[in-house]
């Protein structure tokens, strides 16, 4: 076995113990956490204590809710790593990215929450609580979808790839509306309209006077463009299971607010942190 080899293998095995350690303290905290002990973990809205803004990310009401996270993180930290480390070779930046979204996204979450669910439209009642690991597994997504974009200017340049970005955001509200049955002929021409208008911000003019150019150009980026399909098709599932048309479940409710505010910041400190190590790169290389 090569140096090399034996680097990645190395690499390999610490991706492998570094995403096996989220579920498996979520799965400890679930299992070890006593009745009373739990109540003191969960962020309940009429009596907020900070500490309760981080643990409660932690906190599951029952094995269902439990599992459906654990679901949902093994799928986008999956599709994060192999975005990251196989296609942009940047696995130090993806595990930087997640330890800075398990840190900003619960107080997020639950703050912006407590401010509009409870305080401002009054929604949530006093005993009501919040818990569990949706908000940063939406983050995950979002960190996916960005991780997208960022292979595509890698591979050919930004205006692509915030094409490519918004072409799967599109796509994405379509798929909402069909799993949500509110797609109405008036949603149906809009979107597609919108998707036709970003597939040709994606062909050069040139190509569009003549046909046969396109079909090269599809033939020749075929493995780029199924390969970032499925990475899309994969996030395009995710936002549909994060919101849903009936969000009242088994007594309790799916927090859609605290999986759009997951979502973005996944985003946001996705490029955030990109961002910062390409111009530390610079720095440095100067």
């Amino acid at each position: 076995m090569g140096v090399n080899e034996h680097r990645e293998w190395r690499l390999a095995a610490l991706d492998t113990v570094l995403s096996l350690s989220i579920p498996t303290v979520l799965v400890l905290v679930h299992f070890s956490l006593s009745d009373s002990l739990y109540t003191e973990v969960v962020f309940t809205f009429g009596d907020p204590r900070p500490v309760t803004i981080w643990t409660s990310a932690f906190a599951h009401g029952s094995m269902t809710h439990l599992s459906s996270n654990l679901a949902g993180y093994i799928i986008t930290i999956v599709c994060g790593l192999r975005l990251y480390s196989a296609r942009l070779q940047a696995r130090t930046q993806f595990w930087v990215t997640v330890v800075v979204l398990l840190v900003i996204v619960p107080p997020l979450t639950s703050v912006i929450d407590y401010v509009v669910l409870y305080r401002h439209a009054g929604l949530i009642a006093d005993g009501a609580t919040s818990k569990g690991f949706s908000g940063i597994v939406s983050g995950l997504g979002g960190v996916a979808l960005a991780g997208i974009g960022f292979v595509v200017v890698d591979e050919y340049d930004a205006t692509t790839g915030a094409d490519t970005v918004l072409f799967v955001i599109l796509a994405t509200f379509g798929v909402l509306t069909v799993t949500n049955e509110i797609l109405t002929p008036t949603i149906t021409a809009l979107l597609t309209l919108a998707v036709l208008v970003r597939a040709v911000g994606l062909v050069l003019r040139s190509d569009l006077r003549r046909p046969s150019q396109i079909r090269h150009r599809v033939k020749q980026h075929a493995v780029s463009i199924v390969e970032i399909g499925g990475y899309a098709v994969v996030v395009c599932l995710l936002v549909s299971l994060m919101f849903p048309l009936e969000i009242v479940r088994d007594g309790g409710f799916v927090n859609i607010l605290a999986h759009a505010v997951g979502f973005v910041s996944g985003a946001a400190t996705a490029v955030v942190v990109r961002e910062f190590s390409l111009w530390t790169c610079s720095v440095m290389i100067a």
